[in-house]
């Protein structure tokens, strides 16, 4: 990891503490946790970290879709199902409904 990554985690779990352990262990990125719910869309962006972490029982989509809208890259764990989804905008200028069949033909082959 490049020594300037910031990450922030949101969530009270133990698997989060975890996840925040190996993270720490690194010594390469800057961790900063947040653990209240309320106001933490305006403190993410405060902080401008490259990368949110968030605990799928704890936070919500309006949330996910607010932080992509502001262009965060978020990671979004479940403990219940041992995954980790992974959510990033990427903004691609269409011209004309070619390129956007082509965006549509590129998206359907990484599902």
């Amino acid at each position: 990891m490049p020594s300037s990554l910031h990450i922030v985690v949101c969530g009270y779990s133990i698997y989060m503490d975890s996840i925040v352990a190996s993270l720490e262990q690194t010594g390469n990125a800057t961790i900063t946790r947040l653990h209240a719910r309320r106001g933490v869309l305006l403190r993410i962006m405060a902080l401008a970290p490259n990368v949110v972490i968030l605990d799928s029982q704890t936070h919500s989509n309006e949330l996910i879709a607010a932080l992509l809208c502001r262009d965060f890259s978020v990671l979004l764990l479940d403990a219940q199902q041992n995954s980790i989804t992974q959510f990033s905008k990427q903004r691609i200028t269409i011209l004309n409904a070619t390129d956007l069949i082509k965006v549509v033909e590129q998206v359907a082959l990484q599902t």
